[in-house]
């Protein structure tokens, strides 16, 4: 998908508007489940416009009739959402949900009105700069909507992730000029080092203390408590480091810390962090040691209990790890895992918070600062940045997403470092935000990070026990079709 489609996607959450139609009594859930396949049969006929409008966010007036056949689209969606009664229990959050997306929606249609009327590619730009702060307003608004429905979902059992469709028409963020962002050449591969020197942030690139420019390519790991500890699906030995270096051609390993597990056992990183931790510096790889806490932390609304998003928590473990590994360069951090159920706004001082808890232990380790919204969305950071140095942008980009992330990390890595912190696909996954191919998700994301130098950790590298595992055994390393993908995407 092209970025216009976050826009599409957006317009597809639109079709709850007329939600208030007949006499046709649903429950709760059967409520939830018409939703979602309307949004789904709306999402696949917005990905047939992508051939249609090939100048779409290229210039203006092919631009402008993409957003005319969205909107065509999802008005025809509408009337099918006409038969359909809000149950009381979300009647409220509907209600508001529906005032939301009339307001975005007419920010939305007065884009394409401006966009006919521009001549000059110089002018497309400067039309989107101008509409940007009546959309962000329009956007919030929305968002805070989606997470009311997604809260009174959540909250009665019933399966649905409105947080997997992009609502943020981050396609609005193109440069001024209206001329592409220019490309990379290919930054030279680095000697493999073992221990792996310090990084550094060197304007908008990762240097080591040799000034050559890193790219950082690799693997998330599963849980080390279950790598350690179980029988079926457990491995956890230095020969896995040497392995992903070596044949895999890995050079960092994403390491998710959980809460649950952290504080359930007081030796954690004796047991579980140190052995990674030097396994990494033996084979010349880094290791990001990802907090994987989930939610909100302002509010402590939670995703799951075990991923809690406890604030001080969260401090404490960062400080913690920040100390033990204080003389290991090679070890970097990661703060949040997926800061959700908050805006950009509440977001970026509490990014801010946690870094420098992190740097008053090192000043000078790199440290990573997620996105809102299960951690993809860094569109606020365009003109709210984190204000702190040795910091990375990661977006977890999932298919589910749609493709308004790139345009939001083309203007951001024009003077900070951005990173694709998780992602992955699987070609009918049970889940929506994973459902994807090769050939219209997994290979374009590859191509654009190796056009840009942008580093990326794929989940993830474990037994295929559930999906996006990269492993049939741990029998010779054995790869799974998603495996063997990453893999071949590490050799290029």
């Amino acid at each position: 998908m092209t970025a216009a489609l976050t826009c599409v996607l957006l317009l597809a959450l639109g079709t709850f508007a007329t939600a208030c139609g007949d006499s046709d009594e649903l429950t709760l859930k059967e409520y939830f489940q018409r939703v979602e396949e309307i949004l789904g049969d709306s999402d696949n006929r917005a990905e047939a416009l992508e051939g249609a409008f090939p100048g779409a966010f290229e210039e203006p007036a092919a631009t402008s009739d993409f957003f005319r056949a969205s909107a065509t689209i999802f008005g025809e969606a509408n009337d099918k959402m006409d038969d359909i009664d809000a149950p009381t229990e979300v009647q409220e959050a509907h209600n508001k949900f529906v005032a939301a997306t009339v307001g975005l929606l007419d920010v939305t249609e007065s884009i394409a009105d401006g966009l006919a009327d521009v001549g000059l590619a110089s002018e497309f730009g400067g039309l989107l700069e101008l509409k940007q702060p009546e959309f962000d307003a329009a956007n919030e608004r929305m968002e805070a909507a989606c997470r009311a429905l997604q809260s009174i979902a959540d909250d009665n059992g019933i399966a649905i992730d409105l947080g997997s469709v992009d609502r943020d028409c981050d396609a609005l963020q193109v440069d001024a000029s209206g001329a592409p962002v220019p490309l990379e050449t290919p930054a030279p591969p680095v000697v493999r080092r073992t221990p792996p020197p310090q990084l550094l942030i060197v304007g908008n690139q990762i240097q080591n203390t040799y000034g050559e420019r890193v790219v950082l390519r690799g693997v998330a790991i599963d849980q080390p408590t279950l790598l350690a500890n179980s029988p079926r699906v457990g491995h956890f030995a230095a020969e896995d480091y040497r392995v992903l270096a070596d044949d895999w051609g890995a050079n960092i390993i994403r390491v998710p810390v959980y809460p649950r597990s952290w504080t359930s056992d007081p030796l954690y990183m004796e047991k579980y962090l140190d052995p990674l931790v030097q396994w990494g510096g033996e084979s010349g790889i880094y290791i990001f040691l990802g907090w994987r806490a989930h939610g909100n932390p302002v509010t402590g609304q939670e995703e799951k209990p075990y991923l809690s998003p406890d604030l001080e928590l969260a401090e404490s473990a960062l400080t913690a790890m920040a100390e033990r590994y204080r003389d290991k360069p090679w070890v970097l951090y990661g703060t949040f895992n997926e800061p959700t159920y908050i805006s950009w706004s509440e977001w970026r001082p509490v990014a801010e918070r946690l870094v420098d808890t992190v740097h008053e232990v090192n000043p000078e380790v790199v440290v990573f600062v997620s996105g809102v919204d299960w951690g993809y969305d860094l569109k606020g950071a365009i003109k709210d940045p984190v204000r702190r140095n040795n910091i990375i942008y990661e977006t977890h980009p999932y298919p589910g997403k749609g493709e308004g992330w790139k345009g939001v990390l083309d203007e951001l890595r024009k003077t900070t470092p951005v990173f694709l912190g998780e992602w992955g696909f699987e070609p009918g996954a049970e889940d929506r935000n994973l459902r994807g191919t090769a050939e219209k998700y997994g290979d374009p994301l590859l191509q654009y990070a190796k056009e840009r130098n942008i580093g990326w950790t794929a989940w993830q590298w474990r037994l295929r026990y559930s999906e996006l595992g990269m492993l049939e055994s741990w029998d010779g390393y054995k790869p799974t079709e998603w495996g063997l993908f990453i893999k071949e995407g590490l050799s290029q």
